[in-house]
């Protein structure tokens, strides 16, 4: 799971000063300093980037990262505040706590408890760092159980069944497993007993780049995989089959269905219909539906906006510069919040929309809760990537140390998170989880 430095030891760069450098930035010493914009060649970076280390820390009273629980309050070194002083705390879910500091009679200012888990940031004059907030436990099968039967006893011994999404196969599906058949397997499996049902990762891919595949190496963890929507899931029969005939792929259809899976014809039919549908459902004047729609963006909120901005956009970098990954494009479109972003997506409104409302029908296939399997991280050519940039790493990824299946170790290829060493790619498996009331889909 580590790097070694790959620095000569000289007369002129000696290991322990290295080492001294990795230590003031929190690292362990076999990781490459030098992918934190900390170049360690020579004595003369060396010092240079020890003395403005020093010079920043000096004026750092809090660390950039602190750990809590929920509802258990948080103690700060009275160095870091003053009593009386106030401090925001801005939450995950975009809720803002306002407060002020109270002095125990012990060398410690307190902070509210914060009930919601997740990463929040604390903002204390020009201050910022970073809250980790985890749940006081995991989520049990008992827990599970006392939801389901209230006063039920005993949690009795219970069974589930897996299965790969894109194996549940059947007539209409387009060559590809989807989410009607995943409902089916629930309501089936649930009457005969099963408690639970396990799947592969049904996270974002890239619908420009369809030959990615893999649901281990996915664009964002956060949002779903449209290759699974059912088309007339959300909109009806009628609807489906119109948007069939509109995007001329009936017979492609009926081709794929006979086939294993073929990944780039089965994403380009799919986006096919569902471009049809969205044309469709922009000529309805049905209130229930926009409504629906509109609440569903709204509690997305910019995290959505911005893989829909990503999808429309590498969509575009493909057709006019046969670029796919962010990191190669002009430097103000690696910038999501750049004016040349918002300016793109302002011309590009229809796309960006087609990608928000196909997040939209996805979603309202997963009405069933389920037991999602998660990558362990995401692709650095992603959507994910993309909107944290600053919090990833170039250059590092995360892998595995020797074993006897893999003497060399393995290189997973997933970039690692800036702030919090190996296990920040993880940030997302932990809290994500229970700030997924953020995104209640």
């Amino acid at each position: 799971m580590s790097t070694t430095i790959n620095t000569p030891a000289t007369p002129d760069n000696p290991p322990s000063a290295i080492e001294a450098l990795a230590a003031k930035v929190g690292f362990e010493v076999e990781w490459q300093v030098e992918r934190l914009d900390l170049p360690c060649g020579n004595a003369t970076q060396l010092k240079q980037n020890a003395a403005t280390l020093d010079a920043e820390l000096s004026g750092r009273k809090l660390p950039p990262l602190m750990t809590a629980e929920v509802d258990h309050g948080i103690s700060l070194p009275m160095a870091a505040v003053k009593t009386g002083a106030r401090y925001r705390i801005e939450l995950e879910s975009g809720a803002v706590i306002d407060g002020r500091f109270t002095s125990p009679k012990v060398a410690t200012a307190l902070l509210s408890p914060i009930s919601e888990p997740g990463y929040h940031t604390l903002v204390i004059n020009e201050q910022h760092t970073t809250l980790a907030v985890a749940p006081t436990r995991c989520y049990t099968i008992d827990d599970a159980w006392r939801k389901l039967e209230p006063g039920g006893g005993a949690t009795p011994p219970m069974w589930g069944v897996a299965a790969q999404v894109y194996g549940l196969r059947r007539v209409g599906d387009g060559g590809v497993g989807d989410f009607s058949a995943l409902a089916t397997l629930a309501a089936e499996s649930a009457q005969r007993g099963s408690h639970a049902i396990a799947i592969s990762p049904m996270h974002a891919m890239f619908s420009a780049e369809p030959h990615k595949s893999s649901p281990y190496s996915p664009s964002s963890r956060l949002f779903l995989n449209i290759a699974h929507i059912d088309p007339a899931a959300m909109l009806g029969v009628e609807a489906a089959q119109a948007a069939i005939k509109t995007a001329s792929v009936a017979d492609e259809f009926a081709q794929l269905e006979a086939l294993l899976i073929d990944w780039l014809r089965v994403m380009t039919a799919k986006l096919a219909v569902l471009h049809a549908l969205f044309a469709q459902c922009n000529g309805q004047e049905s209130d229930t539906l926009h409504k629906d729609f509109a609440r569903f963006v709204k509690r997305g909120g910019r995290a959505l906006e911005d893989h829909a901005r990503f999808e429309a956009l590498q969509a575009a970098q493909l057709k006019e510069a046969n670029e796919g990954h962010w990191r190669n494009w002009a430097e103000e479109l690696r910038n999501l919040r750049s004016a040349a972003v918002a300016e793109f997506a302002d011309a590009h409104k229809d796309e960006v929309d087609f990608f928000l409302f196909a997040q939209w029908l996805a979603a309202k296939g997963m009405a069933i809760g389920l037991i999602a399997d998660l990558a362990v991280g995401c692709d650095s050519a992603g959507s994910h990537a993309w909107s944290y940039r600053d919090e990833m790493l170039q250059g590092v990824s995360v892998g595995a140390p020797p074993d006897l299946f893999n003497q060399a170790g393995q290189s997973w290829g997933l970039p690692r998170d800036a702030h919090a060493g190996f296990f920040g790619v993880y940030r997302y498996a932990a809290c994500r989880v229970h700030a997924r009331r953020r995104y209640p889909y």
